[in-house]
Formats: structure tokens, C-alpha cells, sequence
């Protein structure tokens, strides 16, 4: 579905798309970058760009050093971003229930798996893709503005030009991670 996403966004000459898995948990963003590394972004490219106010909010709210849950898969742009921004990335094992647990027990205001799965804490911990968006177009509008602020034309590819402009700012060449993969299941009694 990302595929298509970024063939549509390109296509129409979009800023970016969203998409949602079927049960509304999980959220794609598709960019117009040509970079294929930029043009389907992971749960953890989604957060990097959100992180910053998620973490000015819970500092406002009195949270000295906000947490945040990140699964072992996810990038060490996300977590240097979350130091960067004045957080502490705690790491969890895969699986949003696992990372759900490791919020809990760190009091952690926002949990994340590479998967897309983002969750919040002022949301109960809830796995929404639809509350990640609302976070992501807040942040997108304030960038928007800071762009008009200054007299300059928003870049057609904002979130790509976003990410850009924070591995600028952590010292990132290039962002690796280990990525998903999925193994074929040949039955019940093999798993």
C-alpha cells in the first residue's frame, strides 16, 4: 500500500500521503522524494519529526526527562533524536504489546515501533494511527509557518527536507536500521 501511496503522491504532485493499515493502528506516510530511502517513511522516520514536541509538551507538563519506548529495530536516528530533544530513549523488544509494557513500567509518554505503530501516553497507550497524524500535521503546520515567517517558499518535500535538516543537526551521514522482514509461515505446526 506504501507503494502505491508514493506512486500517488507523485502522480497528483502531493506534499506527502497517509495511509493506515485496516484496523487504524498503524500509520504510512509516502513523500515525493525520489530517495527511496525518504519516500515510504518507518514508524520511526514518522516519530523523528513529531519527537521534538512530544517532548517540549511533557517538559511544559513538568516531566524533567521525558521517556520514550523505541522497539530494538528502530533507527539510532530516533534515538539520538530523542537525546537531542532533551528525552531518554528506552529500548523495548519487538511487538507493540511489548513496547505497550515497556511504557508502562518507564512511565513513558510516547512508545514507538518501527512497524508504525506510535503511541501516546495522553492517548492511554493506544496503538492510533489517526492521533500519530493529528501529531505529525501540528508539527507540519508550525515547520509551514516557520518557512512563511521568514519569506521563503515551503519545499515541496517538507517532511523529506525535515529529516534532512535533523541529520544535519545529530551528525547522520545516512540513516541506517535493520528494517522488517517477514518469513513465510508453511503451517500452524511448523511455527
Amino acid at each position: 500500500n506504501l507503494n502505491l501511496l508514493v506512486e500517488k503522491v507523485r502522480e497528483i504532485n502531493a506534499m506527502f500521503g497517509m495511509g493506515f493499515d485496516v484496523d487504524g493502528d498503524r500509520l504510512g506516510v509516502a513523500t515525493p522524494s525520489l530517495d527511496d530511502t525518504k519516500n515510504r517513511l518507518r514508524g520511526d522516520d514518522i516519530s523523528c519529526i513529531i519527537v521534538k514536541k512530544v517532548i517540549e509538551q511533557a517538559q511544559a507538563a513538568g516531566v524533567e526527562k521525558p521517556v520514550i519506548v523505541v522497539n530494538v529495530l528502530c533507527s539510532d536516528r530516533l534515538k539520538k533524536a530523542i537525546e537531542y530533544y532533551g528525552g531518554r530513549a528506552v529500548e523495548s523488544a519487538v511487538g507493540f504489546n511489548k513496547v505497550k509494557e515497556a511504557m508502562v513500567e518507564n512511565d513513558a509518554v510516547m512508545g514507538v515501533e518501527i512497524s508504525s505503530h506510535i503511541m501516546f501516553r495522553e492517548n492511554f497507550n493506544a496503538d492510533d494511527a489517526f492521533f500519530a497524524v493529528i501529531k505529525l500535521l501540528g508539527v507540519l503546520r508550525d515547520e509551514s509557518y516557520q518557512y512563511e515567517k521568514r519569506g521563503e517558499s515551503i519545499p515541496h518535500d517538507l517532511v523529506g527536507k525535515m529529516l534532512d535538516k535533523l541529520d544535519k543537526k545529530l551528525g547522520i551521514e545516512r540513516d541506517y536500521h535493520t528494517g522488517e522482514w517477514r518469513t513465510e509461515m508453511v503451517s500452524n505446526q511448523a511455527r
